[in-house]
This record gives structure tokens, sequence and C-alpha cells, in this order.
């Protein structure tokens, strides 16, 4: 059986909410992780196996909590920036979701 090996990385923080992203190491795939620190039943995760550089890497969102999106390095993020995304690193970008995290 072939053990999976990754590494997972907290990159950035904002407005109680963490981001993570981790990527397998004997496979393409990337994943990005939402953390509510308040709320954290409320997490939400997307993976993808993007290789293709010049696009995103993976798009999630969990409704009341956050839209969010991995991009690769140097990615012209100003569509997102136009779709009301900003930047909270420079490889995440997040937008607000209708609703709010209940408790927050």
């Amino acid at each position: 059986m072939m053990r999976s090996e990754h590494t997972t990385r907290l990159l950035a923080a904002k407005d109680g909410i963490r981001y993570f992203v981790a990527q397998a190491t004997n496979a393409p795939y990337t994943c990005i992780t939402a953390f509510p620190d308040e709320r954290p039943d409320l997490w939400v995760t997307g993976c993808s196996d993007e290789s293709n550089s010049g696009s995103e890497i993976v798009r999630t969102a969990m409704n009341g909590v956050v839209s969010l999106v991995l991009v690769p390095d140097n990615y012209d993020t100003s569509l997102l920036e136009n779709e009301g995304f900003a930047a909270v690193h420079e490889n995440i970008l997040v937008a607000g979701t209708s609703g709010r995290v209940p408790g927050a």
C-alpha cells in the first residue's frame, strides 16, 4: 500500500478565519482550507489536481463563511478582484458569502 505524504501550511489569517494549504508530495494534489476560529464546525476545504500554472488551482466556498480561490504564483488576479475577491495572501483571494457565520 502506498503511503500518501503531504505538507500543510498556514498561509494567512484574517477576520477570524485561518487559511491553510496542503500539498501531496507524491501526487499533484493541492488543497485549501478555511477554518473560522469562532465556528470550527463550519470549516471548508477544496482540492484539485490542477497542474496548469496559468489557471486557478482550486475554488471553494461555505455559505455564510467565505468563498476562496487558490491561485499560482504571479497569477493575474484582476478578474477575481473585479468579482469582489480580495487578497489575504498573494496566492489566496477571498470574498464574503451571503449570510453570516452563526454566533459571530
